[in-house]
């Protein structure tokens, strides 16, 4: 399974490079870049925010048209590159990795794409739409994307939530618990956790019920 998400991953990134129409001399570093995000979605402190999360994200995605599809598919790459549980800043961090590593690239990249990938990124901080605007479209399919996890089947949710607590491990249960009934708190009170129709349609039922289940174990 680890060898299949690298090369569906590599696939996706081949794809985003064929699209720059990168000069000969630059693909070995554009191709050093996917590496490194390979070898951090695979450190070992991660159950859950791993390759099989990325993979997850852009199998959701697949079939939507965006207006910006390599922003939206660098930002999937980069949003979790820098995962430290117990770090607050982890977006933050992961927004500017991705700026530093894609500077090279900005000649072939669309106006002003750096700073969407990094207002993308920030966005999964709090998963809320800041402005309503036909690129923000390509956002919510995003944010979705990546909290599908929330509306899925019972059993895949409680696969979820034992990979997110492994992740927090060092964290005692007391402290952990008040930090996901917070955490949880917040999908509930939003009017709507899928801003999509798409997702929202297919999602939003369960993952209340989800929500609510662990809650009530907590």
């Amino acid at each position: 399974m680890k060898k299949e998400n690298y090369f569906i991953l590599q696939n996706i990134w081949t794809e985003i490079g064929v699209s720059l129409s990168l000069e000969a001399a630059l693909q070995n570093d554009f191709d050093a870049i996917f590496e490194d995000l390979i070898r951090r979605y695979s450190e070992k402190h991660r159950a859950y925010h791993n390759l099989v999360h990325l993979v997850d994200i852009f199998n959701s995605l697949k079939n939507i048209t965006f207006l910006d599809k390599n922003s939206i598919y660098f930002s999937v790459f980069f949003h979790d590159a820098i995962y430290q549980p117990l770090k607050q800043d982890n977006e933050m961090q992961s927004a500017e990795l991705a700026l530093s590593k894609l500077e090279k690239f900005k000649f072939y990249l669309k106006n002003n794409e750096l700073e969407k990938i990094k207002h993308y990124i920030l966005a999964t901080q709090k998963h809320q739409l800041q402005k309503e605007d036909k690129e923000e479209e390509d956002l919510a399919y995003f944010l979705d994307a990546d909290l599908k996890i929330l509306g899925s089947e019972t059993e895949s949710y409680q696969i979820y939530t034992q990979a997110i607590r492994k992740e927090y491990q060092i964290v005692p249960d007391f402290l952990y618990k008040r930090g996901r009934k917070k955490a949880l708190t917040h999908f509930l009170a939003q009017e709507k956790i899928y801003k999509t129709a798409f997702f929202y349609e297919k999602y939003e039922n369960q993952a209340r019920k989800n929500i609510e289940y662990e809650l009530s174990k907590l």
